[in-house]
């Protein structure tokens, strides 16, 4: 869900579109989103154990 909203948000901000119905274009936006949330969260350090 968060890399749909995050795709629609960085197609309407960047191309401009219209994002209000289901097409090929909504459904690579999404997969785009979601692909650049599996990077930012694979990017980020996990946090040093507790000892």
């Amino acid at each position: 869900m968060l890399g749909a909203v995050l795709g629609g948000f960085v197609g309407s901000a960047l191309f401009g579109w219209e994002i209000s119905v289901f097409s090929a274009a909504t459904d690579l936006m999404a997969l785009l989103g979601a692909a650049m949330v599996v990077f930012v969260v694979r990017a980020v350090p996990d946090p040093p154990p507790f000892e």
